[in-house]
This record gives structure tokens, sequence and C-alpha cells, in this order.
């Protein structure tokens, strides 16, 4: 070396899959420490653990080397990233490993470089040791939002839980060891174990989460099998008799108190089934399509929207264009549908949507809903829904209140339409208007606005609109035909189809 400079070189051997290390001098240990404190400091500073290390993980400007080139001492810091954002040790060096980071690699050879600076050694090794022990803590955006007496129960409750465990866990071994698999089976150890398992229970009262992680009522059914086996060939036959009693006293004892619990749940299940109000989970809200023997077009049902609030004041009628019969409809408060708006056009008022006949004369007939988890009678409901006028004159027992569907009331003599319980468990119900579109359909026409106006309307477009998928097999099917746009002998279910989406009577509808 000239001029009597001293350069310490750490040689690492090849590994399979990466590039041979080259040899590093301290100028190269001085670079990868310093790409360490930087990372670090970042995260310190609030930077996540990811993005610091994205940031040092690729070649820099000018040919600098990235992270990947440097020498192992860097990788600690990637390292500490890892190990704060809460990853155990064994999935650090699985994340590790999987980016080709050779890290972990290096972990058996890290004491040649670390050799280089003891104070350089001991820096690097408080990084780890810190990242470790704080987390989350430099990390406000993974923090536990949890109230202190929150995260004080529930660290109760699963100490609790794992002490129980733990407890049953253990008595499972014994019952294993000591009798199941036992070659030389003693009663009188037997009987201990089981003495010992029944003290357990009276202390630690058993669940069914713990029965099923533990699986103790398998090994005291296999206990039960084992005694009455050794008990055919034993010549005291007494002892094991009581061992028999035991595991079988203890065994049913498990049995009631899952079976207590089901019970619990069940009721509790069935108590939030008969709640009214919004389904809490797709579990709850089966349960209710079930219970009211309704067709579940999706199993498990889809959710229904949120919440609907509705608006204070009243939008003002529509305006009617008297050569085409649109219906020209202006927003409330909320000015976020004005451009659905534009396009949302139907030609056919509630009113006579109703009196052409339409739904087989069952719309507002009496229904449980399963997402409001209310009934509902047709008197209440056409009160709240409809105009007097837009009925009057009507056969309402036969032409809109029928439980019975009659295609002979439709206007093209046809049946089409799903059920109820098709559309809820689809998920296109809402709270506000239980009986579905045409409900939302007849308030809105009223003037009524509300927060699922913009997803009935995107509805009406794709199934009714300008491009909607009924009008476009509609106008296909007329094309293919080669007639006229009045001949209604076209496809009339799509007729009757687009009359319940308030289409039709003015030219190619019918």
């Amino acid at each position: 070396m000239s001029g009597g400079t001293k350069r310490t070189a750490i040689v690492t051997q090849p590994t399979s899959g990466h590039k041979s290390q080259e040899s590093h001098t301290p100028k190269n240990v001085a670079a990868a420490t310093r790409t360490g404190h930087l990372i670090e400091a970042r995260v310190e500073e609030g930077t996540t653990p990811h993005r610091a290390r994205r940031n040092h993980a690729t070649k820099g400007r000018g040919g600098r080397p990235g992270l990947r080139d440097l020498h192992p001492l860097a990788h600690i810091a990637r390292i500490a990233a890892l190990l704060s954002e809460s990853y155990t040790p064994h999935q650090v060096s699985r994340r590790v490993a999987s980016q080709h980071c050779v890290a972990f690699m290096h972990l058996s050879r890290l004491s040649l470089a670390l050799f280089v600076s003891p104070r350089l050694r001991q820096h690097s090794l408080e990084v780890v040791r810190r990242a470790s022990t704080t987390r989350y803590a430099n990390n406000p955006q993974h923090a536990d939002h949890r109230s202190p007496t929150q995260t004080k129960r529930a660290s109760r409750s699963t100490r609790k839980m794992s002490a129980q465990t733990e407890a049953y866990s253990a008595m499972a071994k014994s019952l294993n060891d000591d009798i199941i698999d036992s070659a030389d089976p003693s009663a009188e150890r037997a009987n201990d174990v089981l003495e010992a398992l029944e003290a357990v229970a009276r202390r630690k009262q058993i669940t069914v989460a713990v029965l099923s992680s533990t699986n103790i009522g398998k090994f005291l059914t296999k206990t039960v099998k084992a005694c009455k086996r050794h008990r055919r060939t034993a010549e005291s036959k007494e002892e094991w008799e009581m061992a028999i009693s035991k595991a079988e006293a203890l065994l049913a004892s498990f049995k009631e108190v899952a079976s207590a619990e089901a019970m619990v749940a069940k009721k509790r299940k069935a108590d939030e089934s008969k709640t009214a109000g919004l389904p809490k989970s797709a579990a709850v809200y089966r349960s209710r399509l079930t219970s009211q023997s309704k067709e579940m077009y999706k199993d498990p049902p889809a959710m229904p929207p949120a919440a609907i609030t509705i608006e204070d004041s009243m939008a003002p009628a529509p305006k009617r264009n008297k050569t085409t019969g649109e219906l020209t409809f202006v927003c409330g408060d909320d000015d976020g549908i004005s451009s659905a708006l534009k396009d949302f056009k139907p030609n056919r008022t509630p009113e006579e949507v109703l009196r052409a006949g339409s739904f087989g004369g069952t719309y507002y007939r009496p229904i449980a809903s399963a997402v409001t988890n209310v009934r509902y009678s047709s008197s209440a409901v056409l009160k709240d829904s409809v105009r007097p006028e837009w009925i009057e004159g009507l056969n309402k027992s036969r032409m809109i209140t029928s439980s019975t569907y009659d295609k002979s009331v439709n206007k093209f003599g046809v049946k089409c339409g799903g059920s109820l319980g098709m559309w809820e468990s689809s998920g296109w119900i809402s709270d506000s208007d239980p009986y579905g579109w045409f409900q939302w359909y007849c308030r809105f026409y009223q003037g009524r606005r509300c927060s699922d106006d913009s997803r009935q309307i995107s509805r009406w477009l794709k199934s009714a609109g300008p491009k909607g998928r009924f009008r476009s097999q509609l106008c296909n099917k007329i094309l293919a035909a080669g007639t006229s746009a009045g001949d209604t002998k076209i496809s009339p279910v799509i007729r009757q189809t687009l009359l319940h989406w308030g289409i039709g009577g003015h030219g190619a509808y019918g």
C-alpha cells in the first residue's frame, strides 16, 4: 500500500443466484453505513419503512450504487425497517430472501464486516435492537387506534384465552402420552391424569374455541376407547372402570358446554335477524332471507346499500317533451346527479306504468323486507308512495296489490321480472325503498331526492337508457326482423320489461 495507508479487505463467498461480492474497504463500509443511517432517519421522521427502503433499493443517478450493491452492513437498516413494520424474524428472513437481498445470507459472516470498527458494530446492532422493540412507534399511520381501555381488555382476554389453551393443551398431551399411546399404561396413572383434567375444568371453564384449538374432546374420546381396551386384559378392572367413568363424565360436560354455547349463539343470531333495520352482516341477512322463504339469486347474499339519507326539501315536478313524451328532471340540494340526469329521460310516468298494466298486478302487495326486517301493508305503502289520483278507478286488488302474479294484467300479456328475494340477495334494494326501483321512481317523480338517486339512475341507464341492454336488444331484434318499431309481436317480454322501467307508449316501444 502506498503512503503507509492500511486497507482492510473483507471478502465474502459467492452466493447462488447472486453476483460474487467484491472486496470492501473502510470507505465502502462508511458509505454503506451512511445509507443505513439515512434510511433509519427517514423512518424516524415518519416516512414509511417501505418508502425508505424503496428509495435506496435501486440504482442512483450517475451509476451510484444502490442498497443491493453495498456492503452487508447496509442491509442492517433494511432488516431494521422490516422489523419496525412488526414482522417476525421468520417473516423478515422470507421477505428479504424473496427480494434477492443478501442480508441474511451474510449474517453468518457479518462478524468479519463488523470487525472493521467496534463503534460501527455497536451502532448497527443498536439499530436492529431499537427497531425490533419499538415496532410501530415511528409509524403513526400504523398506530393502534383503540382506546387504552379497549387495548387493556383485549390484552386481558388474550391472556385469559392463552392460559386456558395452554392448560388444556398440556392435559391433552398427558392423555395422549400416558394413556392413548402408552405401551404399558397404568390405571393408576390414567386416573391421576383424569383427576388433574377435572381440576383444570373446575378452575378454567372450557369454551368451544378452546375445544377446537386443543382437540381435548377428541383426546378424551380416544382415552375412553383406550381404557376400555386395557380393561379387557387387566386383572383388576375396577380402576380402569373408574377411569372410564371419569373420562365419559368429562366428555359429557364438554359436550354440554359446547351445546349451551351453540344455543346462545343461535339465540343471538335469531335476535339479530328479528331486529328492525339494515342487517349487520351477510350471515344475518342470509338468515332473514331464509326465514322469509325467499329465493336467493346470490348465496351468500350481497349486502344492501348503506342507510339512505333523504333531503328535507322537495324538487319541482319534471317537464315533459310533448313530441317524445320524455321527462326531464332536476337536482335537489345535491347537484351530484346533474350529469346523469342529462340521459335519464323515461317517457312513462308512474301513473302511466300502473294504468297500462305492469308487474302482474303484484308490485305493491304486502311484503316482509329482508333489508329492513319490517312487514309492510299495501295500504300504508300506497299512501306513502303513490298519489291517489294515479290509481283512481283501478281494480287495486287485481292490478296493484295482488299477492298472485297474473300475466294477463300486463299490457303485453307476458310474464317478466325477478322475485323480491332475487333483488334483495343481489344487493339492489335499499332501506328507503324496500319494494325496489319502481317505488324509488314514484317518489323521485314526486320530488323526493335522496343519497340513493345516483345508484338508481345508474341502474336505469344500464337497463333502459339510450345504451341500455334491454333497449339495445329490442332495437336489434326489430332491425333483424326488418319490421316497424311499433310491431308489438317483436319481443313482448322486453317491451314489458322496458315498461316497468318507465319506457313505452311512444314509437318504438309500443
